[in-house]
């Protein structure tokens, strides 16, 4: 081998020399400028979680209305909602829901004076009470289809409860003598209630001289 071909090699192995150290230092350099640029990720994420609920608390703030002082100390369930309205069905005549009020209290005495019996005293077997209660749930059925008003869906569990309660096997065996009192009040409850309706059907009008006083007055009849 003669001395240029030694020094060929050796400038090959100087070039790779070179080459290779360069290589080193720059992947060393951008592994240290990744190492500095996650640090800063890092930070800023911590710095981003720190002032996230202050901002959140911010942003709660500013969309929340002003309560009143004397409500909100009340709380938010204190206030019983209003009853929704009563609505009857269209062209319904008052005669016919005086009827079926007639219909309904008939049948709620009858229940009841047999309740207090024991549902003992219309024979053998006994069911007389078995089909009063039948006889409440059909009125009261028919009734809801004119009216909401609640009193029906009373009658329609009581008639539901009467009619399981005192079935003729279970008067005949006593079985459920210890719930006729509770039966019974909750009866006498609602026949009150259908008789004060009774009575505001039956409350007379005015009489001419007293309608003609009332139009006078700006009063709509």
């Amino acid at each position: 081998m003669d001395a240029s071909e030694v020094l060929a090699r050796v400038f090959v192995l100087g070039q790779h020399i070179y080459e290779t150290e360069r290589t080193r230092r720059r992947s060393k350099q951008r592994s240290s400028e990744l190492k500095d640029l996650g640090q800063k990720i890092a930070s800023a994420s911590s710095n981003l979680r720190q002032s996230a609920p202050e901002t959140a608390n911010v942003g709660k703030a500013s969309h929340q209305p002003e309560k009143d002082p004397i409500l909100g100390s009340l709380g938010e369930g204190s206030h019983p909602k209003p009853p929704l309205a009563v609505m009857e069905r269209a062209g319904l005549h008052p005669e016919t829901m005086n009827w079926q009020l007639q219909q309904a209290r008939a049948e709620l005495w009858e229940l009841e004076g047999h309740l207090k019996h024991k549902c003992l005293g219309c024979g053998t077997p006994p069911t007389c009470c078995f089909k009063h209660g039948l006889n409440v749930i059909d009125i009261a059925r028919e009734t809801k289809s004119m009216t909401t008003e609640p009193v029906w869906d009373h009658m329609v569990e009581l008639g539901d409860e009467v009619r399981f309660k005192c079935h003729p096997d279970a008067v005949e065996a006593g079985t459920y003598f210890a719930e006729f009192p509770s039966l019974i009040l909750r009866t006498s409850e609602l026949r009150r209630t259908i008789e004060d309706k009774l009575i505001e059907f039956s409350r007379p009008g005015p009489t001419l001289e007293e309608a003609k006083a009332l139009q006078e007055k700006g009063v709509e009849l």
